[in-house]
């Protein structure tokens, strides 16, 4: 009995063993093919290395779309509108004919441009000196800044011209006396004839105290001291007397400059 059961329990147990096997083999191939993974990631990565080329197709087609970003600024035809500037050219054309006023100006005021300072003045004649005087002066505004006449030329063209346009003749050499003032003066040029009434013509007459100096009009301040001691009080009356021009004075800084003329 021990030995009919030992060799049919083998078979018996073998072949339902097998057949059993079988079916258990079927999961263990599963569990076979994780150690299959295990031995196989060499070929499994190179799968997938694949797709990531695939990955950088899409790469290439944002690429494409950047061209269509290209093609936005294609509308850089509307630098077709550059015919615009065509219309600032007539607008030079209107500059054109303010070119004609502008050259008529300077041609009256060219004429007081040249020296009428009057011939080399001997001092001594002049300097403490008591000389009558009888002229006839066309007067005009001259505005200051602290004393200082900044618009000299002008307002002696201003005198000139307003005299002129009354009648009257200004001579060579003419007169030029100033009254002074911080921001303020009154201003006359010397001229002869006779022309049509106005208030700006006033004579100057009388006898009159004159001082010579040869000073920088920057040290008036220095003249009109000396002439308050030698006159012994403060003049009542006081004009200046330009002798020299900026010009001459360039040209002979011992010039005599100003005659004050004081009462």
């Amino acid at each position: 009995m021990d030995d009919t059961t030992q060799p049919t329990d083998p078979k018996t147990d073998n072949n339902t063993a097998e057949p059993t096997a079988a079916p258990t083999e079927t999961p263990a191939p599963e569990q076979a093919t994780v150690p299959a993974a295990e031995s196989t990631p060499a070929p499994a990565q190179p799968t997938p290395a694949a797709p990531e080329a695939p990955e950088a197709t899409p790469a290439t087609e944002a690429a494409p779309a950047e061209p269509a970003s290209t093609q936005p600024e294609a509308p850089a035809q509307e630098p077709a509108p550059a015919e615009v500037p065509q219309e600032a050219a007539p607008a030079a054309e209107a500059s054109t004919p303010q070119e004609t006023p502008s050259e008529e100006k300077p041609a009256s005021t060219g004429e007081a441009l040249p020296c009428h300072c009057p011939a080399k003045i001997d001092g001594a004649q002049w300097d403490k000196q008591k000389k009558q005087i009888s002229k006839k002066f066309y007067k005009t505004y001259s505005p200051r800044i602290l004393f200082f006449p900044f618009s000299m030329a002008i307002d002696v063209t201003r005198a000139k011209l307003g005299a002129e346009k009354a009648g009257y003749t200004v001579p060579d050499g003419a007169m030029l006396v100033d009254k002074g003032g911080m921001f303020w003066s009154t201003l006359m040029l010397e001229i002869t004839g006779e022309g049509t009434p106005d208030s700006n013509v006033v004579d100057l007459s009388g006898e009159y105290y004159c001082k010579a100096s040869a000073k920088p009009w920057s040290k008036m301040k220095e003249d009109m001291t000396e002439l308050e001691t030698e006159l012994g009080h403060k003049p009542t009356e006081l004009w200046m007397w330009y002798t020299a021009c900026p010009k001459c004075i360039k040209e002979d800084p011992e010039k005599i400059k100003t005659i004050y003329l004081a009462k």
